[in-house]
């Protein structure tokens, strides 16, 4: 979305900080009308293609030296553009986890297991970090529960 900033008369009011706070106010600019041609659209998914391409460099770097901050915010740069990514949504699960927020974690791991096609390795890794997460969270019949389809995917 494209924002404008657009000035809006202040609030007849007394408390002059209370006026002051409606002066700019960010509304959409509506592109409606705007038609983009082929050639636009390539030179778009052009540009989300090298900001994922360099995201995805930096994510294990980043990782590996705990800036699980930092791996979060490349992860949600490259959702913003591929919504099931499987290895962004892996190391934001697993930087979440690391971050002792389990909420967000189990969120992305279980986005991550519901993807079709998933990799083998992916899946096992995304399983035993979702055991590591229930046993972190003392939640040990989910706990047993990932680590017996842990299991079983393991055999298959």
């Amino acid at each position: 979305f494209f924002f404008l900033m657009i000035r809006r008369p202040p609030r007849s009011t007394h408390c002059i900080s209370s006026a002051a706070s409606d002066v700019y106010k960010r509304q959409p600019l509506i592109l409606a009308d705007h038609k983009y041609d082929e050639q636009d659209i390539r030179h778009i998914k052009s540009m989300a293609e090298k900001i994922v391409s360099s995201a995805l460099k930096q994510l294990r770097p980043e990782f590996d030296e705990l800036n699980y901050n930092r791996v979060i915010e490349l992860c949600n740069k490259i959702l913003a553009y591929q919504p099931q990514h499987s290895l962004a949504l892996f190391f934001r699960a697993s930087s979440y986890l690391r971050k002792k927020e389990y909420k967000d974690s189990e969120s992305d791991f279980q986005s991550l297991l519901s993807l079709p096609n998933l990799g083998k390795n992916l899946c096992i890794n995304a399983l035993l970090g979702l055991a590591s997460l229930y046993e972190e969270s003392s939640d040990f019949d989910k706990h047993l529960e990932t680590m017996l389809k842990y299991f079983d995917y393991r055999i298959k």
